[in-house]
């Protein structure tokens, strides 16, 4: 949450290098994010961020 306010948006791939994790399991997280609506899914396939709501 904080890299998003931070900079405005945020990749699964900035993710994955930020916190060393897989892509799958960052995937995982946002997807639990996205569904509580703490953040929002904008765009689709490669072009997906995540923003706050």
């Amino acid at each position: 949450m904080g890299f998003i306010k931070e900079h405005g948006k945020v990749t699964v791939v900035e993710l994955t290098e930020l916190f060393s994790l897989s892509e799958g399991r960052v995937r995982a997280i946002l997807l639990e994010m996205v569904k509580a609506g703490a953040i929002k899914k904008n765009g689709r396939t490669k072009s997906v961020y995540y923003t706050l709501e």
